[in-house]
């Protein structure tokens, strides 16, 4: 197997919370180092748009992590701007994370009887119209890549209008 490496799996119909615990479950005790979120909100308040919050599931994640973390970016652009990104990963890695990031972040631990479970970057700058998100994520990335971190990041911008399709995008000189 290989010693790093990541993946996320999606599927188009719901699956159960639980059932979704008991498969990373299966794959930590399996060997494979695995993490699982369920939504548990979708809402941040009048005006402010909604936001999806996750909670984590499954008993038996890994608590030492191997220095990889997934990274999320959510972006509001109306009717305020407001930009957040959550770490996501084991409880030791992320600890080491946010001691990193609150460096250069304003970040708020996501705590759960277990460790920590996330971390919540909130980016004033993007609201203030002073740095925009690729610009954040790319800090992010530097801060803890420096580090030795690494992982996959997803970005979900509603606002920044469609993605072209492959065919009609160019390809480099």
């Amino acid at each position: 197997a290989p010693e790093v490496g990541e993946a996320v799996y999606f599927q188009s119909e719901p699956m159960d919370d639980d059932a979704l615990g008991l498969l990373a479950d299966a794959l930590t005790l399996r060997g494979i180092g695995a993490y699982a979120y369920a939504l548990v909100g979708d809402s941040i308040g009048d005006d402010l748009g909604s936001i999806a919050l996750f909670t984590r599931v499954g008993d038996v994640f890994p608590r030492a992590g191997r220095r990889v973390l997934m990274t999320r970016m959510w972006i509001s652009r109306s009717p305020v701007r407001k930009a957040v990104t959550w770490a996501f990963g084991s409880p030791a890695d992320l600890d080491e994370a946010n001691l990193l990031l609150s460096e250069r972040f304003e970040t708020e631990p996501v705590l759960d009887p277990r460790g920590m479970a996330a971390i919540e970057i909130l980016h004033p700058e993007f609201a203030a119209g002073t740095a925009e998100p690729m610009t954040l994520l790319d800090e992010i990335f530097q801060v803890l890549g420096a580090a030795g971190f690494e992982g996959i990041t997803m970005c979900n911008d509603p606002g920044a209008g469609p993605v072209p399709d492959t065919d009609e995008a160019e390809a480099p000189g």
